[in-house]
């Protein structure tokens, strides 16, 4: 189980982190290691022409067919995957751990 699902999020929270990520190669996240964030809100667009998945935590799994597009509001995780097929990922959480 992630660590972030322990962490209280109020009703309609802010979001206060927000990211973008374009491209072909597979790319991966770590919200929570890297940013301090509670990721709650994704949204993928898969430009290829091959069905891309998107990976929350190692858990959960979801596949986006060529041309089609999902997402998925108030869901914790702390680690955002993609496979490198062409998108374009859309992040947002909250901030809840001060990074140095």
């Amino acid at each position: 189980m992630s660590t972030v699902k322990a962490i209280a999020i109020q009703p309609n929270e802010v979001r206060d982190f927000y990211d973008i990520d374009e491209g072909a190669a597979a790319y991966t996240r770590d919200l929570w290691s890297r940013d301090g964030v509670v990721g709650l809100d994704w949204h993928c667009f898969n430009d290829g022409v091959a069905p891309l998945t998107v990976t929350l935590d190692g858990g959960i799994t979801v596949t986006i067919p060529a041309g089609g597009h999902l997402g998925m509001d108030n869901t914790k995780y702390a680690i955002i995957t993609v496979t490198a097929v062409q998108h374009r990922l859309i992040i947002a959480g909250v901030h809840k751990r001060r990074i140095y």
